[in-house]
């Protein structure tokens, strides 16, 4: 099957073998375009290929017949910047991970500080939650963040108060019963 690949804004086309996945495809890719920089996916890289198909990435474990994608089809390939986070806040209630990129001192921010930031990327008001270090022992506000050996790349957990764990699933849900349920109780 021929695909077309768009990449730096040329079109270049390659044939596909239907039971080849998308992890050898960029193989052929690095391969075509000369990309010795971009070597593993699993690796720390600062710069990785990405194929997105219909705004959407494909993983590389994908295999081409069972994607359904089309003979003729436009492929996007990028090079994308791996960004590491300074501090991540993993949240509890949704399982998601709240990266923090921008560059932050450690050494001289308050935990005060610190639940403002996440506030401010996750739109939880800083009465709903409270933030724990990994060995379960919560942190406070006025404590600078060295003092509980939070360093660069560490996880930090966010927990919600009793009651609101199910109220804030319901919301991002978009389920308004259940939400109602909640606030009325």
């Amino acid at each position: 099957m021929r695909v077309v690949i768009l990449f730096h804004g040329f079109r270049h086309c390659l044939d596909v073998s239907p039971t080849q996945t998308v992890a050898d495809m960029k193989q052929l890719l690095r391969k075509k375009f000369d990309l010795d920089t971009v070597q593993n996916e699993e690796t720390e890289n600062d710069i990785f290929l990405s194929l997105n198909y219909a705004g959407g990435v494909l993983e590389d474990d994908w295999i081409f017949a069972d994607i359904g994608i089309p003979p003729g089809v436009t492929l996007r390939c990028e090079l994308i910047q791996n960004t590491k986070s300074y501090l991540n806040v993993h949240c509890a209630y949704s399982g998601e991970i709240v990266k923090f990129t921008e560059p932050m001192s450690l050494f001289d921010t308050t935990v005060g500080d610190l639940k403002t930031m996440v506030t401010n990327k996750t739109g939880l008001h800083v009465s709903v939650f409270r933030l724990v270090i990994p060995e379960g022992k919560e942190m406070f506000d006025c404590n600078l963040l060295k003092d509980y050996n939070i360093s660069t790349g560490d996880t930090i957990r966010l927990e919600t108060w009793n009651g609101w764990a199910d109220f804030l699933k319901a919301a991002t849900k978009g389920q308004l019963t259940p939400t109602l349920k909640h606030m009325l109780s």
